[in-house]
């Protein structure tokens, strides 16, 4: 009985063991290419620009929305894109929609009201870039710049793949606070973790989960 209570008690261990190297191992493939896809985004001119919502502050811009918001103007300063989607809802303990105070710091940088176009009803990135998309071919826009923080990019360029959007990248830079870079990596190992679970029931059933 001690030779088989043993045998259990080892292949549950090797079980274990193997699954936390499984898990180490994804999470550095993911990693890998959260940065790579990060940093070799790039841009090209498209019609339109999409900044993805992103925390607010009482009625101010979080520093990691702020980086979208500068991004986004210079990009459209450069002439990459004439309009601007600005996306996001009023999440909980906020004040006023993400989508609101992007748009109100572009204006205040100097792009045209006429310029900017809101989407108030997104709760998370799947539903930034799905509401932004009808938004797109509503006015018959062809083509977007998304823009986001690096560690963003990768994730939200597999479901603008799934939405059959034509994209490119405009990297926002990062806060200055390590803290923040290292939460906002750990977060979106998580929520990748997710997408890819998600997505397996996702593709048996034809449909595109909500994803955060």
């Amino acid at each position: 009985m001690r030779r088989k209570s043993g045998s259990v008690f080892d292949k549950r261990k090797l079980a274990i063991n193997l699954t936390v190297v499984l898990i180490a191992c994804l999470v550095v493939i993911i990693e890998s290419n959260i940065f790579y896809k990060g940093f070799s985004a790039s841009p090209k001119e498209s019609d339109v620009i999409i900044v993805l919502g992103c925390t607010v502050w009482g009625e101010e811009p979080s520093p990691k929305l702020e980086k979208r918001i500068q991004k986004a103007f210079e990009l459209y300063e450069s002439g990459y894109a004439r309009k601007v989607i600005a996306t996001g809802s009023r999440g909980y303990g906020e004040q006023i929609h993400e989508a609101a105070v992007i748009k109100k710091r572009l204006i205040e940088m100097g792009v045209p009201e006429s310029d900017i176009l809101e989407e108030k009803d997104s709760t998370n990135t799947l539903e930034n870039l799905k509401y932004a998309n009808h938004l797109i071919k509503i006015h018959g826009y062809k083509s977007a710049i998304v823009v986001t923080n690096y560690f963003h990019i990768y994730r939200s360029g597999m479901i603008a793949k799934d939405l059959k959007m034509d994209i490119s990248f405009g990297k926002a830079d990062m806060p200055e606070s390590k803290v923040t870079l290292v939460l906002s990596n750990a977060r979106e190992v998580i929520s990748l973790l997710k997408y890819f679970t998600l997505q397996v029931f996702s593709k048996l059933k034809g449909e595109i989960f909500i994803l955060y």
